[in-house]
């Protein structure tokens, strides 16, 4: 491979990725259109990141207080719920 194979192989994978999300399927139902607008709606996006920072935080601190039991003494059954 010589240097020009080699620069025309690297700019090519050098290229910056272009971020765009693709377009929403347009639906013919009125009633998936109108959840499509509802579920993806930025704050439903939110909704789930506060949802799932909350399960994080819970299971954070359940581990922490049955870092100090014994494993005898531990009661998993926050956890399975």
């Amino acid at each position: 491979m010589d240097h020009q194979q080699f620069r025309r192989i690297f700019d090519e994978l050098d290229k910056d990725c272009i971020k765009e999300h693709p377009p929403l399927p347009q639906y013919t139902s009125a009633t998936l259109q109108k959840l499509q607008v509802v579920f993806s709606h930025y704050y439903i996006t939110v909704l789930g990141n506060l949802v799932a920072l909350g399960n994080v935080m819970c299971i954070c601190t359940i581990l922490v207080l049955n870092s100090e039991k014994s494993t005898a003494e531990r009661d998993n059954y926050v956890l399975e719920v």
